[in-house]
């Protein structure tokens, strides 16, 4: 699949008349490609379908290539060959040639004097056979192992990933945007984050969130070097998601006050789950690593115990004050490598002026999220030499808190995917945390990030196979709150006019004669009762009602009388 698009891979193969992809091989990029425009990328994929305010959008998955560094998990490296029918059809591609003849090209490429093809008219079963017998020709490269490895990646919009997996051979993994070894965090942020945030600032529901293999540069992606050391804003161009968003989003809130079009309040929530745990990174306590441990799900996303926050400097010490108490730890992988999945929820309530100093309120959420890597337990642990040896246990357990959380959140885009009547999310507080931005009313972006070294071919596969679900998942978008509120005001207006209409046409003057007790000082026996007429409005009694009724449901909507 895709062998039209790799011919330069396949003439790679054949240097030096050997068909193994060599290790200088593995990381080859195609020349970088300029990042599209945003206004391209707001609208990341059309509407599936509409109507009724509502429209279905694709959750958009971008790759990340993370540069080879120093340090990475020593695992033996072996020599990879593909599967020999892919050869067989890259030779064939890069040769223009027949079938037999590519089968010739390979055998002479391996220094075989004779064809083994050539007296190709044997059974199966005799073919089977032949195989295993004593001399004449063996499996050699052709029947070993396959080993997962990086080929080749197609960097841009709708670019791919070409991969070798152990037992399918080469597999193309297409995205809707990759990001190569040399991309920066800007571009990083221009095609996976900003439109989200513009979409967030309208008054819809996003999520952007970093998914990947341990070390992979998850953490770096979202938040920059060091966890972002979010100084009083000294903007650099290594900040990450994280720093960007908040500075955009700020800025927002300058403008839309300056042009005096209302106002924009914001309140901010850090916490990480940890094991079946979600705790509160943003607590009171004064010293460095004191958490609140056991909140609920619900209050988090309800904006309980969150922090108001006036301006970018105020969010960025408090995300500072959160990063330094994050779990995180040295493992064999990384330096410093997050051991729980951390979330960011900021809450936002947009407040616009309306006719007659009626105002309009609408309240979204933003989460950014920082997954713990996908790790294998035996990348997990420190090395053999490390003075932390006595903290193996406490890095296995965290791998194993972090790799159940990650398989709950598998199984839920699974049930997505196959539209299971039931999802379930209930399996874990990660799932529950992350429900309305895999199946509910959000615009939702996931960072795939992924390592190029040979030893990590394996968990990059998987993570790409997450992000190839993950991107079939159909997310349903109605109107902002803020559209919606101003919709529902202008019907309301309309049917308390036309109730007003009803009542002016039904309600009529009537007379009507009552009697009540005289106030009368005489004492015959006919001065105690007296008879009074008066007129009353009737006609529209239930209109009279209803009217009160959409009266009051506009005060709740506006705040107005």
């Amino acid at each position: 699949r895709g062998l039209s698009q790799v011919l330069v891979l396949g003439m790679a193969m054949t240097v030096g008349g050997s068909v193994k992809v060599e290790e200088a091989c593995w990381t080859r990029t195609s020349p970088c490609c300029s990042c599209d425009k945003r206004a391209s990328l707001l609208l990341h994929r059309a509407p599936l379908r509409g109507g009724a305010g509502k429209e279905q959008y694709q959750i958009l998955v971008s790759a990340r290539i993370r540069p080879m560094v120093g340090r990475a998990a020593t695992v033996e490296g072996k020599s990879v060959v593909l599967p020999l029918h892919q050869r067989l059809k890259l030779i064939q591609s890069s040769e223009s040639c027949s079938p037999l003849e590519a089968k010739r090209l390979l055998w002479e490429s391996r220094g075989g004097k004779e064809d083994p093809w050539q007296d190709a008219e044997i059974s199966e079963r005799e073919e089977s056979m032949s195989t295993t017998r004593s001399g004449g020709f063996q499996p050699n490269e052709a029947d070993r192992k396959v080993e997962a490895c990086m080929l080749w990646v197609q960097e841009g919009k709708n670019g791919s990933v070409l991969m070798c997996c152990p037992g399918s051979g080469v597999r193309k993994f297409a995205l809707d945007h990759v990001l190569g070894e040399k991309s920066t965090q800007a571009e990083v942020y221009e095609t996976s984050g900003q439109p989200f945030i513009d979409h967030f600032l309208e008054g819809k529901d996003a999520c952007i969130m970093a998914y990947g293999q341990t070390g992979s540069g998850k953490t770096y992606t979202m938040f920059g070097p060091e966890d972002g050391q979010f100084d009083s804003f000294k903007y650099s161009e290594c900040s990450g998601v994280v720093p960007r968003a908040i500075d955009q989003i700020f800025k927002a809130k300058e403008r839309f006050a300056r042009m005096g079009q209302g106002a924009l309040e914001y309140s901010l929530s850090m916490v990480e789950v940890y094991g079946d745990e979600i705790i509160d990174l943003l607590g009171e306590e004064e010293e460095v690593g004191a958490k609140k441990r056991g909140l609920s799900y619900t209050s988090v996303l309800r904006g309980q115990g969150s922090k108001v926050v006036e301006n970018f400097d105020e969010c960025a010490r408090l995300l500072q004050v959160g990063s330094q108490r994050k779990t995180s730890a040295e493992t064999a992988m990384n330096l410093k490598s997050s051991r729980a999945h951390t979330i960011i929820v900021l809450h936002q309530c947009r407040t616009t002026a309306h006719e007659a100093s009626e105002r309009l309120t609408s309240k979204n959420v933003l989460c950014l999220v920082d997954l713990g890597g996908a790790e294998q337990v035996s990348k997990s642990v420190l090395a053999s030499g490390s003075r932390h040896i006595a903290n193996k246990g406490s890095r296995l357990q965290e791998a194993v808190y972090i790799n159940l959380g990650l398989l709950a959140l598998k199984n839920c885009v699974r049930s997505l995917v196959n539209q299971d009547p039931y999802v379930p999310y209930s399996n874990s507080k990660l799932t529950l945390l992350l429900r309305r931005a895999l199946g509910g009313n959000c615009l939702t972006s996931v960072i795939v990030t992924c390592a190029c070294e040979n030893q990590n071919a394996a968990e990059t596969i998987e993570s790409l196979r997450f992000g190839e679900a993950v991107s079939s998942v159909n997310n349903t978008i109605v109107n902002s709150s803020l559209t919606a509120a101003s919709e529902a005001l202008q019907e309301l207006e309309a049917e308390i006019a036309a109730t007003e209409e009803a009542i002016r046409l039904k309600e009529r003057w009537e007379v009507v004669d009552s009697q009540r007790p005289s106030e009368s000082l005489m004492t015959d026996i006919d001065a105690g009762i007296e008879t009074v007429t008066t007129t009353r409005v009737v006609g529209a009694e239930e209109e009279r009602k209803h009217l009160e009724h959409l009266l009051l449901r506009r005060h709740i909507l506006t705040g107005a009388k």
